[in-house]
């Protein structure tokens, strides 16, 4: 694939027609970053690329799919950790770190325990315990206990936006909550995230299911396998 590890490189991993992006880049120790290569790049910063050689790839809900019907199998945690499976051997890793940031860190938990002989490390940015409503509720309960006031005013006037802009654009619904959720997300209050999403393809569609269900039940694999 690559002759040097300073080089970047980009390019698309066909997988049942899905077209997966991969940008590859930095110098050091590999590092496998799930979910999207276009949101990704940029929010790592250039002092990390002088350590590692990262490769961002995608996953099938930030890509544009095929024409047709799919399966709720395929866009499956089985499915998605097959495909990471797929994009390590394309880009011929042995033994790397992977990085997961919130509902991506599940993804690379869970490769990292069904494929440990690959696994130098594992990362997990911003994610909770898991995605049940309990910690769902203790997150809202930390925000109303710890959160500025200046915080709070600055979540509650982009939420009387969100409803008016789902409702204009419902295919980027996912995108616009995430954006007006900036205040409860970013250590700057009014951080506007835009451009770092722009041109990526975050679809809300049946992949994006897993995030609310399966990555609820998450925990309990986790407790069954550190036991």
């Amino acid at each position: 694939m690559e002759t040097t590890r300073t080089r970047s490189k980009a390019g698309h991993i066909d997988i049942a027609g899905f077209q997966l992006g991969f940008v590859s880049e930095g110098q050091g120790d590999p590092a496998l970053v799930i979910g999207s290569s276009v949101y990704y790049p940029r929010t790592f910063s250039p002092q990390l690329r002088q350590h590692f050689h990262f490769h961002f790839v995608d996953h099938k809900g930030f890509v544009h799919p095929p024409s047709g019907n799919f399966a709720n199998s395929t866009f499956s945690l089985d499915a998605i950790i097959a495909d990471i499976e797929a994009q390590r051997k394309f880009l011929n890793l042995d033994r790397f770190t992977i990085i997961g940031h919130s509902g991506h860190a599940f993804m690379a938990l869970e490769y990292a325990k069904r494929y440990p002989q690959h696994i130098q490390a594992v990362v997990l940015l911003g994610v909770s315990p898991n995605y049940s409503p309990s910690s769902h509720e203790a997150g809202q309960k930390y925000f109303d206990d710890f959160a500025s006031l200046e915080r709070k005013e600055a979540l509650t006037e982009n939420l009387k936006h969100l409803g008016p802009e789902i409702a204009a654009n419902p295919e980027k619904r996912f995108v616009t909550y995430c954006l007006r959720m900036g205040p409860k997300s970013w250590y700057e209050i009014n951080f506007d995230a835009t451009e770092l999403v722009g041109g990526a393809s975050i679809r809300t569609c049946k992949s994006l299911t897993m995030f609310g269900v399966r990555f609820s039940e998450i925990l309990i694999s986790l407790k069954v396998w550190i036991s």
